[in-house]
């Protein structure tokens, strides 16, 4: 599939995908067709064709200009996600690329596995991809340097499932971070279980996951079983630790016992889960969906506030509410 192009470099399709700016590494982005949109008609023109090479200087200056998203073609975008794939080992090792940059192609390639390993009937398959996924990202948010706000910025914020689940397991690694767990195994069973977290919504109907209204009491109902589904297709498995398990199947159990899916309470509810759970509401409140805009952190607070100790451990909310709010 190829774009069709006036003289002027515009392309008439709408089939592009959002990329960072912040992924961008000079020399090693080759062969791929990077777009920006202008914001005045909406069109999509070429912004370097794939021979046209990539220096330190332009990733600056695109970086500090108006345009620090970028967008490929989705036909591209294939080729993309293959290449990232393949050489993200080298990009996450190398000292020479910032931090944050490694971080933002880190976070395509795991959208990418995550899109494609939640929706796979090969379990086995899925859960090694995620915890190569889960080894990358305890490598990378648990760096001394790292600014926890900084890495926020270069998330997406779509209604995707893959994107929410990617986002979750960030925060959870943070979080479980500042709550004191430091053994990067523990870490990595925590960045995993949570990109598992919501496993079970892969057998609910994407009409109701997307639906841009309120949902009925039967279509919530059915959203509220995706806990239990995700545990039972996990539940037997001998690679997976029991926090695991726990973070799929009880991340909307409350403190109170009015959560879901089996309303236990208090100590019941295991120290992952309400890491998770803290981290789960968070990202949903903070990202877009189909039926509204995503809210800023101090708005997502303030409903936050008012659940904390009846839906949140205090403790744990607390320290995510100051890393937050710490930068």
């Amino acid at each position: 599939m190829s774009l069709t192009m006036n003289s002027k470099g515009v392309a008439r399709r709408s089939d592009f995908v959002a990329i960072s700016a912040a992924m961008i590494v000079p020399t090693r982005l080759c062969g791929i067709s990077l777009y920006v949109c202008d914001q005045e008609d909406g069109q999509y023109r070429l912004f370097r064709a794939p021979n046209v090479p990539i220096t330190l200087e332009w990733v600056e200056r695109l970086e500090q200009g108006r345009h620090r998203k970028l967008f490929v073609s989705t036909h591209e975008h294939q080729e993309f996600q293959r290449y990232l794939q393949e050489n993200i080992k080298e990009m996450v090792a190398d000292e020479s690329i910032p931090t944050t940059q490694r971080f933002a192609l880190l976070n395509e390639v795991v959208r990418g596995v995550l899109g494609k390993e939640l929706n796979s009937s090969d379990l086995d398959a899925s859960i090694a991809k995620t915890e190569e996924m889960g080894h990358h990202v305890v490598e990378l948010v648990c760096r001394s340097n790292v600014i926890s706000s900084e890495l926020c910025k270069l998330l997406y914020h779509d209604f995707h499932t893959f994107t929410h689940v990617a986002n979750v397991s960030y925060y959870c690694v943070m979080l479980a971070k500042e709550c004191g767990i430091t053994a990067p195994d523990e870490l990595r069973k925590v960045a995993v279980g949570a990109m598992l977290h919501d496993l079970g919504k892969s057998e609910i109907s994407g009409a109701i996951l997307t639906k841009p209204g309120k949902l009925t009491d039967h279509e919530f109902r059915i959203i509220k079983t995706h806990p239990t589904i995700g545990f039972l297709r996990l539940s037997k498995r001998t690679d997976l630790s029991f926090g695991q398990l726990m973070m799929v199947y009880q991340h909307h159990e409350h403190l109170d016992g009015t959560g879901y899916p089996v309303q236990v309470s208090g100590s019941e509810i295991h120290p992952w889960a309400r890491i998770c759970a803290v981290a789960d509401v968070f990202e949903a409140l903070t990202s877009n969906r189909p039926y509204r805009a995503g809210m800023n952190k101090d708005d997502a607070f303030r409903i936050m506030d008012r659940q904390m100790g009846t839906f949140f451990d205090v403790e744990v909310y607390e320290q995510w509410k100051t890393l937050m709010q710490k930068h």
